[in-house]
């Protein structure tokens, strides 16, 4: 009886063996080296310490939050530190995910998230997992939430609108991502989002999908678990 225990142990081992492989997380070179990304140091900070205290919001919250003051200046769009309070706090919030992209000029996830529930026109939300070591299980847990067929399109474009969205919790750090922000508006050239000019200065240009409703992310997150 040993023999067929050790085949059934082999192939256990070969199972499982392909099925972390196939959830592996690709190695990535970022086109832009991470010292020379925009706002890198508040964009790679470590993962909150035990004990810090995480607020709960929802997708609705950050889409209200205010853009920092001074934002026009290129000092405070540059800036190594926070730029406002909320940069200083983590927050925890749940949201029904629709795409993945992992963006070659960084090789962050960048998660696309409406409120639970809502469809997939409903306005989003961006929330980034750094290529960094510390975040490898967040990654990790990333790719095992997908659905096999999402995740093997995601591994062979680099980005993926999700056949099969997926209800996650996740937390992070508030972050205004200014390098999108958008300084003017010509009414001549909405751009191919076609946004008005209110619309244009909350949610900037270029940042992710039309969806998207607010240059605040959560960014670093550092945690990601899937809702039932």
């Amino acid at each position: 009886m040993a023999l067929p225990r050790l085949v059934l142990g082999a192939g256990l081992f070969v199972l499982t063996s392909a099925l972390l492989s196939a959830q592996s997380d690709t190695p990535c070179e970022p086109t832009t080296a991470v010292p020379k990304q925009s706002r890198t140091e508040m964009k790679h900070r470590k993962p909150a310490s035990k004990g810090t205290h995480v607020e709960q919001i929802s997708i609705s919250d950050v889409l209200q939050f205010d853009t920092p003051d001074d934002i026009r200046d290129k000092a405070t769009r540059t800036s190594e530190s926070p730029i406002d309070d909320l940069e200083d706090q983590a927050f925890e919030l749940e949201g029904t995910l629709w795409r993945v992209a992992k963006e070659a000029n960084d090789c962050d996830y960048h998660l696309e998230l409406s409120s639970l529930g809502k469809g997939k026109t409903a306005t989003r939300v961006i929330a980034e997992i750094p290529d960094d070591a510390p975040y490898a299980a967040t990654r990790q847990a990333l790719l095992t939430a997908l659905d096999p067929t999402d995740r093997g399109k995601l591994e062979g474009s680099g980005d993926v609108v999700l056949s099969k969205p997926v209800n996650i919790r996740i937390t992070g750090f508030a972050f205004f991502d200014a390098f999108h922000f958008a300084l003017s508006f010509n009414p001549a050239k909405p751009g191919r989002c076609k946004l008005t000019k209110a619309q244009t200065l909350q949610r900037g240009r270029n940042h992710g999908t039309c969806a998207v409703g607010t240059l605040w992310e959560l960014h670093p997150t550092w945690k990601l678990e899937v809702l039932p």
